[in-house]
């Protein structure tokens, strides 16, 4: 039996999906890892190209957190959870996302704005999501899967396109670069 999933519709047209009624089957299943993930360089990663392989691509840069995903030839489904720990996320700004049909992205804040849930279909190009956490956030986890797998070896972070051990993984709130970039406090397109 599959969980049950509740959509919502919001004025801005995303929809929010939450699951509820968790199967007997689920119970079985082991919990996930969840690493805490050390990164050298935080900026954007150096190999990121529109249409390049099913992959999820991480970083964060003068202030914002950045999420990619891109397809390669086939059509692939990004869904994740991104929840920060202590404070709150701000500044949500999605790019790059079909706004309605089949392939329509959605991402959404939840109602304290401490989670960020999406599902997004990427192809040839790619989709996208800008934010940030206020001062009080202390850590950020993110929840992500690729056809409804956890793939590490599809998530890249920062500039040197790191996997995590686990596509479930842990980061500091404001990751901190061995050599800081400038920051000019505005989000990059």
């Amino acid at each position: 039996m599959r969980p049950i999933l509740l959509a919502t519709v919001f004025l801005t047209g995303n929809i929010f999906f939450s699951q509820g009624g968790a199967a007997a089957d689920d119970k079985k299943k082991p919990a996930p890892t969840v690493a805490e993930v050390s990164v050298a360089n935080w900026e954007q990663p150096k190999e990121l190209k529109k249409g390049k392989d099913a992959i999820f691509w991480v970083w964060y840069e003068n202030g914002f957190w950045y999420l990619r995903t891109t397809g390669g030839k086939d059509v692939h489904r990004f869904q994740g959870l991104i929840t920060v720990t202590g404070g709150k996320l701000s500044n949500l700004k999605g790019l790059g996302g079909e706004k309605k049909g089949k392939l329509a992205d959605q991402y959404v804040f939840n109602k304290d704005r401490t989670m960020l849930e999406f599902d997004f279909r990427t192809g040839g190009q790619w989709d996208g999501l800008n934010f940030a956490v206020d001062e009080n956030a202390t850590a950020m986890k993110f929840e992500l899967k690729v056809d409804g797998v956890a793939r590490p070896a599809q998530v890249k972070i920062g500039k040197d396109g790191e996997h995590p051990a686990e596509a479930d993984f842990i980061t500091p709130a404001r990751p901190v670069n061995k050599t800081p970039a400038a920051a000019t406090g505005k989000p990059k397109k």
